[in-house]
């Protein structure tokens, strides 16, 4: 779920105004299962934290430095998320993908 989850993080950061621990409903990110966000890695708990920041300033860079993707799974494993990659979603980010198992 990380690799859908950076490129979004600025999206996510402006809309969501509290921690994602303390979200009343499931973080929805395309092609993953819902999360809570108290599921979520410890880096992304705190919004004034130094890892949460620089998080936020790689997912800012993603649309700009990504010309692709290289990612040590297989498509079949998961489709969903591999196909919302490669789609691209509302917020333009799209990038080419590409598995390095079988």
């Amino acid at each position: 779920m990380v690799l859908p989850f950076i490129p979004h993080l600025p999206e996510l950061h402006k809309k969501v105004t509290c921690e994602f621990r303390d979200l009343p409903v499931p973080l929805q990110l395309l092609g993953c299962v819902p999360r809570n966000g108290g599921d979520l890695s410890d880096p992304v708990q705190d919004k004034k934290s130094e890892p949460y920041k620089i998080l936020l300033g790689v997912g800012k860079q993603y649309h700009h430095l990504a010309v692709g993707i290289m990612v040590n799974r297989f498509m079949d494993l998961e489709p969903g998320a591999f196909k919302a990659l490669m789609e691209g979603d509302r917020s333009g980010f799209r990038s080419p993908v590409h598995p390095v198992g079988r």
